[in-house]
């Protein structure tokens, strides 16, 4: 999550950059103009354009990080999995929170996770180191052992790993 806000506050300061460039590049375009002084008038021209044209652009994506922010919170601070308690408890739709969420993932802000269906998620467990795996002294199946005591998974007969 660190992560992604560190994104975010960069997207602030250039925003913010290209809001004074915006304000500022206005009075450099005149003053150029009218002084004569062709440095300045290129450079106000640039900064009006990328003011103009960029800045709205760098606000918006800003202000989706926090939606972003927000789904990434429900999601591991709060443990809300499921698209529809997402979507209610932060008043977006459904469709902003799997693009959000899919996001999260690819953009690897999101670890630890499968989104099933694209309807809820799941935690993936870590596996345990393998002990030793051997046959199950009951059905025949192979059997990874990772604790002391096994329940093998097809016949439920309970073993320790030190029996055949």
């Amino acid at each position: 999550m660190e992560d992604l806000k560190k994104n975010r506050n960069k997207l602030l300061f250039l925003s913010i950059i290209l809001t004074i460039f915006l304000i500022g590049g206005i009075p450099a375009i005149v003053f150029g103009a009218t002084k004569g002084i062709v440095l300045l008038l290129v450079v106000g021209i640039i900064c009006t354009v990328l003011g103009f044209y960029v800045m709205p652009i760098c606000w918006v994506v800003y202000g989706e990080r926090g939606k972003y922010i927000a789904v990434l919170s429900c999601i591991v601070k709060d443990n809300i999995l499921k698209v529809d308690n997402i979507k209610q408890n932060l008043g977006i739709t459904d469709i902003e929170v799997k693009k959000i969420i899919n996001y999260l993932i690819n953009k690897r802000y999101l670890t630890g996770y499968l989104f099933i269906d694209e309807k809820e998620l799941k935690k993936i467990e870590q596996k345990k180191d393998i002990l030793i795996t051997k046959k199950c002294p009951y059905c025949g199946a192979n059997i990874e052992l990772t604790e002391k005591v096994v329940t093998c998974k097809y016949c439920n007969a309970k073993f320790k790993v030190n029996d055949n």
